[in-house]
């Protein structure tokens, strides 16, 4: 439907014939005519077994990120809805931390908080730091006891893996 749209809309008189063919694929739409190319599929580096479940409260995630720094067992990200709720659950997260006996600069070197409205030079710098500890060059060590609170922003093509992952549910 989209190929007829754009044929339409650019005046070439033709529309798509649904010929999909193999899957993944490219089509090509020019004044000339319609052309597909089938691409490779990627192929993932293992396969992964991923568990779900409901958390209900913010409470029990912050527990929960800080049982995951304070005993070291893996990496997390809590993606948030908005850069409000990414700050305040980051400073909530600290303020567990460091109640529960972690100094403040230890817990600031452990929790990232990456959203939009950091100015480009500082948020250039959060996602070196976020590649570095989470990409797929990082090594054990820099991943464990590892978390970041992030919006939307860490979606942008980083090539990154937690082993633990907070999602809110959409507004």
């Amino acid at each position: 439907q989209l190929v007829d749209e754009y044929c339409e809309a650019a005046g070439w008189g033709f529309a798509d014939d649904g010929a999909a063919g193999s899957l993944p694929q490219v089509t090509f739409a020019m004044q000339s005519g319609l052309t597909r190319k089938a691409v490779a599929a990627p192929k993932w580096r293992s396969s992964t077994s991923m568990r779900f479940s409901a958390v209900h409260s913010e409470r029990e995630i912050i527990c929960r990120l800080g049982e995951i720094v304070g005993k070291r067992n893996g990496c997390a990200a809590w993606f948030r809805n908005s850069v409000a709720d990414a700050q305040r659950a980051y400073n909530d997260i600290l303020k567990h931390l460091t109640q529960n006996g972690m100094s403040d600069a230890n817990a600031r070197s452990c929790v990232i908080l990456f959203h939009s409205r950091f100015l480009i030079s500082d948020r250039d710098s959060i996602e070196e730091k976020i590649k570095h500890r989470f990409g797929p060059d990082s090594i054990s060590d820099d991943r464990m006891g590892n978390v970041v609170v992030a919006t939307q922003v860490i979606e942008q093509s980083l090539d990154i893996d937690f082993d633990h992952g907070f999602v809110d549910l959409c507004p």
